[in-house]
């Protein structure tokens, strides 16, 4: 066996200054076995030393499970076409994106229900409808659903050709999540929109939030904790054979900051 491996013909190496997609499959499985140690080891040490990850809330009620939010993506893509402008998201290339469209203005209006705001109030001019039923699902797997949701645009929303033909503006997405436990459209629906809360955290700061901070700062906006904590003028200094942080005596949220690093000293290391 081991001489049969030998045998075998390994890919030229490309010449310098030449990229090889080969070359850095080894580099992205050791980033990829990293990422996931780190994240098995602060799941771990929020439970030994807090109360876990918080429940997500949808509608007023916590979820009793790990919510996946499928989205679209900015797929990277430069040519030298004449006149090219950027996306959205001022990038350049494109976003894979999955819609339908079919059936909505075939709903009953007895089907529509007032959309749910996080808290459990009523969303004012949403409503939210189950599809299902009225879309051939054959190929997707069993227990797909389909929700709507139809919202009169804010002010100032730039407006596509299917919102001008009633007013409203449609949006649509598929779950598995059932009927049971709470699955209704109205709560579904709420969960979904949910997910702009989501991008915000995991763009940045939610593992310190979990593990590190309490009171105002475990549910801060980025921006608040960039101006609280992480911008806070300090020097390290190295003394007694010893690190050392110094932070001005006038800064009014010194004591967050220090009891930030004193209990990230204090993590335990999970065993795993």
């Amino acid at each position: 066996m081991t001489s049969a491996r030998c045998s075998a013909r390994s890919p030229p190496h490309p010449p310098p200054g030449v990229f090889s997609p080969t070359s850095v499959l080894p580099q992205l499985a050791a980033l990829r076995e990293g990422r996931a140690t780190a994240r098995d080891i602060a799941w771990l040490q929020a439970v030994d030393t807090r109360d876990g990850i918080p429940a997500s809330r949808a509608g007023g009620c916590d979820l009793p499970c790990l919510v996946l939010d499928l989205d679209a993506t900015l797929v990277t893509c430069h040519s030298e076409k004449e006149q090219a402008v950027a996306a959205y998201k001022r990038g350049f290339g494109y976003h894979p994106l999955l819609c339908f469209l079919h059936h909505i203005r075939a709903l009953p209006d007895r089907v529509w229900h007032p959309a749910l705001e996080q808290d459990g109030s009523l969303r004012d001019g949403a409503e939210a409808a189950e599809l299902t039923g009225m879309i051939d699902l054959t190929g997707y797997p069993d227990g797909t659903r389909v929700i709507v949701r139809r919202e009169r645009p804010h002010p100032g929303a730039r407006l596509s050709l299917f919102d001008f033909d009633e007013g409203m503006r449609h949006l649509v997405f598929l779950t598995d999540s059932p009927v049971t436990g709470g699955g209704t459209a109205q709560r579904l629906e709420a969960r979904y929109r949910a997910h702009a809360r989501v991008e915000e955290r995991i763009r940045l700061l939610v593992w310190t939030q979990a593990l590190l901070l309490d009171g105002e700062l475990a549910t801060a906006e980025p921006k608040k904790l960039r101006y609280r904590l992480l911008h806070a003028a300090a020097r390290i200094t190295r003394g007694g054979r010893r690190l050392c942080l110094r932070i001005s005596a006038t800064w009014r949220w010194r004591h967050e900051l220090t009891s930030t690093f004193t209990r990230l000293a204090a993590l335990p290391r999970p065993a795993t």
